[in-house]
């Protein structure tokens, strides 16, 4: 009966600790963060992307590789466009219309938190929508920024909740970064084309077409 019993007690704890392995397996392939169960404190920060990709709560928040904490909330809004908005799309190569400013756009609220409390963020610190690999999970990748060598800004713990929304970039994997990047070679390219076919069709052109044509014309006959 003992021997029964002792056989039961270690199939029961082997079923529980393979479901524990799953659980935690299914977590980190999933890119998820286990800060909720064990509810870590820290800094809560608000950004506004126009595309989340496929970010979901519990999501990572990540600064130079390492996870500094997780994402808590994801809420759609309706915005305004402001100049400043703009600004940003310039800056990052994508066409504008200064007519948008004032008018409502959606984005997405994100809500993370830092657990890091030792992390510092510059005045110019920043947060991306990046993916780990080529079809890993989305995360929110903090650019921490920039700051004096002899000022320092305060870490996260004395700074607090930022008042202000942190800055965006805009969001994208492996294939947006490649588009971003050969996206200034294609535009270089569509500008040559568009002149060569101005040139082409210039008064001048159309000339010296119109007297080739009848010459071609005639060769061709005689051959």
């Amino acid at each position: 009966m003992a021997e029964y019993r002792r056989a039961e007690i270690i199939s029961g704890s082997f079923i529980v600790l393979s479901v524990l392995v799953f659980g935690l397996f299914a977590f980190k392939v999933g890119g998820l963060s286990l800060d909720f169960l064990f509810r870590e404190e820290g800094a809560e920060f608000v950004a506004y992307f126009d595309d989340v990709k496929t970010l979901d709560v519990q999501s990572k928040v990540a600064a130079g590789g390492l996870r500094v904490g997780f994402v808590k909330s994801l809420e759609p809004v309706a915005l305004p466009w402001t100049a400043a908005d703009l600004d940003a799309l310039r800056d990052r190569g994508a066409p504008i219309d200064r007519a948008v400013v004032g008018r409502i756009r959606s984005q997405v609220k994100v809500t993370f938190v830092v657990t890091a409390t030792d992390l510092r963020l510059g005045e110019d610190a920043s947060a991306r929508i990046e993916q780990e690999g080529f079809i890993g999970p989305f995360f929110v990748a903090l650019d921490p920024g920039t700051w004096p060598a002899d000022a320092p800004p305060p870490t996260v713990a004395a700074a607090g909740p930022r008042k202000t929304p942190l800055p965006t970039r805009g969001a994208g994997g492996i294939v947006d970064e490649a588009l971003m990047m050969v996206r200034p070679t294609v535009r270089r390219i569509e500008s040559i084309l568009a002149k060569v076919d101005a040139d082409l069709l210039a008064e001048e052109n159309r000339d010296h077409l119109r007297n080739i044509l009848p010459l071609l014309t005639g060769n061709l006959e005689e051959a």
